[in-house]
C-alpha cells in the first residue's frame, strides 16, 4: 500500500525538504511523501511535495539519486491521474486543455524509472506544472538531464539530493489556467546538493519561464543556493547541521559539476 503522510513526519527531517510554510500548519498547503515499490519490492521513498491548495500547484518537489534510483528499470508510462491522496485539488486534465501550456513535470518522468509505480507517480497531477511547450522541451529539458546525469555519477555523489518547483507567489505568476485556475510560474528553480563521503557540494538554477532558443548554456541561470533563498523565500537544506549549511549554501562552482 502506497505510504503518505502530512506534517509532521519523519520525511519533513530529510536533508532534501525545505522548510515547511506556515501554510502547511493552518490548513493551506499540505506536505505528502509518495512511496514506491521497487523492482525487489521493497517500499522506497519516491519523492515528496509541498502541495499549495489555493494556487492548486505544488511549491517544490524533493527527491534524491543514489545507486537504487537512479536505475532504469522501466519505461515512460503516461499514467496521467489525480493524486489520490489530493483528489479534489488535481483533477486537473480538462484545466490544461485548449490553454496554450504543457503538462509540465516537476520531478521528471525519466528521473523516475526504477520501477513502474515510481515512474506512474510522476503523472500525478500535483507534479506536474503548466509549462511553455519550447521552455519543457528546451532549456528545462536539458537543465533535467544534467542533473540526472549528475546522479548517475558516483564520483560526483553518494546521495544527489534535489529540490526543483516553479515559483507561485502572487508576484511571481503569469496568471492562472482552466477552471481550476492553476498558478503558472513565471520562474522556475533547482536547488542541487551532493554528499560525497563527508564532503558536500551545492548549486542552484533559477529561469525565468520563456521561450529560449537552443544551444542552451544553462550555467548562465546558476546562482548560490543562499540566493536562490533570497529569491524564493524557501529555506533549502536547512535539516543540515548549521555549520555545514552555512558553508554550502554560499558555493557556486561550475567547475564543480561536470558538463555544466
Amino acid at each position: 500500500k502506497e505510504d503518505a503522510t502530512l506534517f509532521p513526519t519523519k520525511e519533513a527531517y530529510r536533508i532534501e525538504v525545505p522548510r515547511l510554510s506556515n501554510n502547511v500548519t493552518e490548513g493551506g498547503a499540505a506536505y505528502i511523501a509518495h512511496y514506491a515499490k521497487d523492482i525487489g519490492g521493497n517500499n522506497t521513498l519516491n519523492f515528496s511535495f509541498e502541495y499549495n491548495f489555493s494556487k492548486h500547484h505544488t511549491r517544490w518537489v524533493a527527491f534524491t539519486f543514489d545507486s537504487k534510483t537512479i536505475q532504469s528499470n522501466t519505461s515512460r508510462s503516461d499514467a496521467w491521474a489525480p493524486d489520490p491522496l489530493l483528489l479534489q485539488y488535481t483533477n486537473n486534465d480538462a484545466d490544461y486543455r485548449g490553454s496554450g501550456y504543457t503538462r509540465g513535470h516537476l520531478v521528471a518522468s525519466a528521473d523516475r524509472l526504477f520501477s513502474k509505480q515510481a515512474n506512474e507517480q510522476t503523472f500525478y497531477f500535483s507534479n506536474i506544472s503548466p509549462q511553455g511547450y519550447s521552455f519543457n522541451t528546451g532549456i528545462w529539458a536539458d537543465l533535467e538531464s544534467k542533473v540526472r546525469g549528475w546522479g548517475g555519477l558516483s564520483e560526483v555523489r553518494d546521495t544527489l539530493y534535489v529540490t526543483k518547483g516553479g515559483t507561485i507567489e502572487d508576484n511571481q505568476i503569469l496568471g492562472s489556467i482552466g477552471e481550476n485556475k492553476i498558478a503558472i510560474p513565471k520562474y522556475f528553480f533547482m536547488a542541487i546538493l551532493a554528499k560525497k563521503g563527508a564532503t558536500y557540494k551545492s548549486i542552484a538554477f533559477y529561469i525565468e519561464h520563456k521561450q529560449y532558443t537552443a544551444p542552451y548554456n544553462v550555467q548562465n541561470y546558476t546562482l548560490s543556493v543562499d540566493d536562490l533563498e533570497t529569491k524564493t523565500g524557501i529555506d533549502f537544506f536547512h535539516n543540515l547541521p548549521d555549520e555545514i549549511e552555512k558553508m554550502v549554501e554560499t558555493q557556486k562552482n561550475p567547475v564543480d559539476w561536470p558538463g555544466l
